[in-house]
């Protein structure tokens, strides 16, 4: 499994091309763009890129309760 965290997200897409040898800009975008790729922020501060279904369910009901007690709304 390959994932990066990042902040600017240009620089992730540079990242997830560097480290999968033989990848294309165009072909990292076409993943994200596919939801093939997905973007992500389980935790505070970066956020991340990891392949579809690697991530873990019960940290996105995590956020919504942390959400709920802070009265943060979308």
């Amino acid at each position: 499994m390959l994932a990066v965290q990042f902040q600017d997200y240009p620089a992730a897409q540079w990242t997830l091309g560097v480290r999968s040898p033989g990848t294309t800009l165009d072909e990292v975008q076409a993943s994200v763009n596919a939801g093939d790729i997905v973007r992500s922020w389980p935790m505070r501060g970066p956020l991340h890129l990891v392949r579809a279904g690697a991530q873990r369910a019960d940290g996105f009901v995590g956020i919504r309760l942390r959400r709920g007690r802070v009265s943060l709304v979308q």
